[in-house]
């Protein structure tokens, strides 16, 4: 954190990386006016709900000439303010305004002051920091996303990165508190899926993050004020909710109630009773906001497909799609919709042509849209039919396919038809739950070839060997241009490790194409670098080539070294191996060398008589090796030591020649 900036810095612990001090005059309550009679000032306005609901519920309210400006930046010290009010903390929040704190405040600060202190007190702002901080400052998209997550440690995220376009424009150290308000749906992101961190945030904003920390069940700072249930019934100025099953209360309604359904402003009558609701009581217990959930006949359809378009018209945006059925299906969005992709929250705006989506309907409008969750299968077509397909990927197995009615086929990029499919086209096909969505045609050469690599050449002009299953070596001449495939991710020609299963497509007899076919026997040789035995045993091996790869045991897998039969607990990491695949699964593991090896491991045991050594290597097995007469010890500083200086909990690297340590290295001590 730079000098005079309290917002930004690496290295920050949580409550460091707040030295963001936020909040604006978060104005109090003004005596005697309305939620309702602000509607002159945010009637119309797209948080009109949110600013009703939590003007009504006395969290947020209107300036002293009864507006509530909904468009104006918020303050850094409103923000704090209304976190903590909206938490329930208010009144602990006024008992320290005269507390004596042995840290500096802001120089400016003309109210709020027990609000920084308890924001302090809970994590939210780093006391180092305070006296820079700028209350009075508008407070951006970034602060009130790290102030809203260091106010709710339960706020989590699941880790993965974030998905706004503007994603780079994010300090690191801010990145998981965009990431826990995003995936909890309190923030969402701006058209064209920008976070915008630096931009201002605006009271209307704030008002809409307040109702949904409110609707998650982060926040109910009213319990007794603001209830949620069915409204049952309606006599005359009197409403009947019931809370639970047996539990109905009846209150009054305040002339100015405000009632919203889907976002817009109604009348009571408009509702069709029973109907599911939030209700939000004045302080004379009388209802002054309604907020309409869903009536309790209301049923949620659900339909799959692809994005024919967008638009906007009256006012709201409408949605069309083509579904699996081949229907063209077209509702409106409700304003507080969600959009989800890979579950979390995106922009209208990447509703794209084409996509393919899956659309939740009730009451007559789009509640939400997720965007379906595509499987990528390439391989060869077999078997073509008018709906069904069957693909056989490079591992040999075969895959049958549904074919959608609003199949989207292209060729070379263009679009094509269903019926220009052949069998013995390859094809990379996006599918979900065995649906076949869309479907790109390759253009293929001619001849195509499979084996096990027995030799390869990548020096001068490139060459590949392979011998096929019938024992049959044959020798390729590789195109420099070649385009190399394992697991679907693109490769170098150099990364191919020997024993490996291909594909490979040849053009005039020279190599275009080379594909690794993991699911069909082959052997893969390298150094073990980590064994799992658990219960799901994997071993990791660094290839010829120095990449690594982690491949799962099958439940028989057989041990051997030099014919003699092993259990898994006797391999040592650093040997020399031979694994035998089928499938996706190790079947046979054949110990090449473990006695001309490095290896690393902790010291748990030292032999001073016998001269032996045992240590316990991190996948928990120990193994005991004896001293070679001539060994050499080394500590970490390089300076030559006797066995009797080593210690038990020592990291070492030993050198093994003939299984005895000729060299010994301590690595950490």
């Amino acid at each position: 954190m730079g000098q005079g900036n309290p917002f930004t810095g690496p290295g920050r612990a949580a409550s460091g990386l707040l030295s963001l001090v936020f909040l604006a005059v978060f104005l109090l309550p003004v005596a005697g006016l309305a939620p309702a009679a602000l509607a002159a000032d945010y009637g119309g306005h797209w948080a009109e709900e949110a600013i009703a609901e939590i003007s009504a519920a006395d969290i947020m309210r209107g300036y002293p000439d009864g507006k509530f400006r909904p468009d104006q930046n918020l303050t850094k010290l409103e923000a704090i303010a209304l976190l903590l009010r909206t938490l329930g903390l208010e009144q602990q929040a006024r008992a320290l305004d005269n507390a004596r704190v042995d840290y500096p405040l802001p120089p400016d600060l003309y109210w709020g002051r027990g609000y920084l202190i308890l924001a302090v007190q809970k994590g939210m702002l780093d006391s180092r920091y305070l006296h820079q901080f700028r209350p009075g400052a508008p407070a951006t998209r970034l602060e009130v996303a790290a102030l809203t997550s260091l106010a709710l440690p339960a706020l989590k995220s699941d880790g993965a990165p974030l998905t706004y376009t503007d994603a780079e424009a994010i300090p690191s150290g801010y990145a998981d508190y965009v990431a826990r308000v995003t995936q909890n749906k309190l923030m969402v992101g701006l058209p064209g899926n920008r976070f915008a961190p630096n931009e201002f945030f605006t009271r209307a904003q704030m008002a809409v993050l307040l109702t949904r920390l409110l609707d998650g069940g982060w926040a109910n700072p009213l319990p007794q004020q603001r209830l949620t249930g069915t409204i049952r019934s309606l006599e005359g100025d009197t409403l009947t909710l019931e809370l639970r099953a047996g539990e109905t209360v009846r209150k009054y309604l305040a002339p100015e109630c405000g009632i919203f359904r889907e976002g817009r402003r109604v009348a009571l009558s408009d509702l069709q009773l029973p109907v599911r609701a939030v209700v939000v009581l004045d302080q004379n217990d009388r209802v002054s906001f309604v907020r309409h959930l869903g009536e309790g006949t209301t049923q949620t359809a659900v339909f799959k497909g692809r994005v024919e378009s967008l638009y906007f018209s009256g006012g709201e945006y409408r949605l069309s799609i083509r579904d699996f059925e081949d229907r063209s299906i077209t509702y409106p969005i409700h304003p507080g919709a969600q959009v989800l992709e890979n579950g979390t929250t995106v922009d209208i705006s990447a509703l794209e042509k084409d996509a393919w989506v899956e659309v939740q309907v009730a009451g007559d409008r789009i509640q939400q849209v997720t965007f379906l969750p595509l499987e990528t299968i390439q391989g060869t077509v077999t078997e073509v039919e008018r709906d069904q397909l069957t693909v056989r990927r490079s591992s040999g197995r075969k895959v049958k396919l549904t074919v959608v009615e609003p199949v989207r086929v292209t060729r070379d990029g263009r679009a094509a038809d269903y019926d220009d499919l052949d069998e013995d086209d390859r094809v990379t096909v996006k599918a979900f739950e065995g649906y076949a969505l869309d479907i790109e045609i390759e253009t293929l050469g001619s001849d195509t070839v499979e084996g096990e690599i027995t030799d390869i050449d990548s020096t001068g002009t490139w060459h590949i060997t392979i011998e096929d299953e019938d024992g049959d070596e044959e020798e390729y001449p590789v195109d420099e241009d070649v385009e190399v495939k394992r697991d679907g991710e693109e490769i170098d020609f150099e990364d191919l490790d020997l024993g490996e299963w291909v594909e490979l497509e040849l053009d005039d007899g020279e190599v275009v194409r080379i594909e690794v076919l993991e699911d069909r026997w082959y052997t893969v040789e390298g150094t073990v670098t980590d064994l799992d035995t658990g219960g799901t045993p994997e071993i990791t091996v660094r290839r010829s080539s120095g990449s690594k790869a982690t491949y799962d045991l099958a439940d028989d897998v057989e041990v051997v070294k030099d014919d003699e039969e092993l259990d898994l607990d006797e391999i040592i990491l650093g040997s020399e191996v031979r694994l035998r695949l089928e499938g996706d699964e190790v079947v046979k593991i054949e110990i090449l060398d473990d006695e001309d090896i490095t290896v690393e491991g902790e010291i748990t045991k030292v032999y001073t008589s016998t001269r032996k050594l045992t240590i316990r290597q991190s996948h928990g097995e120990k193994f005991t090796f004896r001293l070679a007469s001539d060994a050499v010890l080394r500590d970490r500083d390089g300076r030559s030591i006797d066995l009797e200086d080593l210690e038990e909990g020592w990291e070492v690297e030993l050198e093994l020649e003939d299984g005895e340590i000729t060299r010994l290295e301590v690595t950490e001590d």
